[in-house]
């Protein structure tokens, strides 16, 4: 087995590694070089990029993040949603490739992204290696949510009757004039400003500012992502940022007004990434988090309601 780990890549090992995460099932968009200004923005880490081969194949890829404080780095190394494997069953191989991999480093966490039944295979190979988990009810990796879009016509995106109460804040919304539209790199700024006014409601830290600039320069050069703005009297109540890896389509940040409103300020914003994913072949959409299934904090379970609607 052939590993490499480097702060930068040649531009062959490069073009290895972008087209592994690209085709691989359990690839995600936080794995991505394109991704990585924005996941690096204004936070003290330094990255760096894992690859296992086998007879040349690359069978497994990561970016590892290692938090800094002031010029040191802190013994401790991150990797989130990955590492990226071929298949779950080969992560015991990989998992003590990459620890051996690493030097100075006395804690680990990983994020394997597989659902259904190749998680329960991943998480079986995570406790083989020596893992715990660590996450709490209210971690933001926690469980998210995914809405299988193949098979389906625009139309019936939102059809059943599990979706009723959806289907009627939807109608809501646009009989009292919510219309949305898709944003650019000058509606950045209005996410931000939503997202700090929710962030303050919440009594928590907002994203730094360098986090949003990098996002800006992202969706300038990048078809990958959309920005939908929903507005309301001239006014924004609600902004969204999604992403698109393959056929795997991503909530990744979104926030409303603080303003009361008879309607649900997101449910349209949410709905036009949705038909965003849809038109271009995604075949799944991730929602984003929601709670543990022994998560009852209502607090939490009111923030993630429009998300079981759909």
């Amino acid at each position: 087995m052939d590993v490499v780990l480097a702060a930068e890549l040649s531009d062959r090992d490069g073009a290895l590694y972008d087209a592994f995460v690209d085709a691989a099932a359990s690839g995600h968009y936080s794995q991505t070089r394109r991704w990585a200004p924005v996941a690096l923005a204004g936070r003290h880490v330094q990255s760096a990029y894992f690859i296992a081969r086998d007879v040349g194949r690359v069978i497994a890829a990561a970016q590892i993040l290692r938090p800094k404080f002031g010029p040191l780095r802190l013994p401790i190394a991150i990797v989130e949603r990955g590492p990226i494997c071929e298949t779950p069953e080969i992560l015991e191989q990989i998992l003590p490739l990459l620890i051996g991999s690493l030097r100075g480093v006395a804690r680990i966490s990983v994020m394997p992204y597989f659902a259904s039944d190749e998680k329960k295979i991943a998480e079986r190979a995570l406790v083989r290696s020596a893992f715990r988990d660590v996450q709490r009810v209210d971690g933001a990796h926690a469980r998210t949510l995914r809405l299988d879009l193949r098979d389906k016509k625009e139309g019936e995106l939102f059809s059943g009757g599990e979706r009723e109460s959806l289907r009627r804040k939807l109608k809501q919304a646009e009989k009292a004039g919510a219309r949305v539209r898709r944003g650019d790199r000058a509606d950045v700024a209005t996410l931000e400003r939503l997202h700090a006014d929710m962030m303050r409601s919440q009594a928590k830290r907002t994203k730094p500012r360098a986090t949003f600039a990098a996002l800006a320069d992202f969706i300038e050069h990048s078809d990958r992502g959309a920005m939908f703005i929903a507005e309301h009297e001239q006014r924004a109540i609600a902004a969204l940022f999604a992403i698109a890896h393959g056929t795997l389509a991503t909530f990744v940040i979104g926030a409303t007004s603080q303003e009361a409103l008879p309607f649900s300020k997101m449910a349209s914003a949410m709905a036009e990434a949705i038909r965003w994913a849809h038109a271009r072949g995604c075949a799944t959409f991730d929602l984003g988090g929601i709670p543990a299934q022994n998560d009852f904090d209502a607090k939490r379970m009111s923030i993630a309601q429009i998300k079981f609607e759909f």
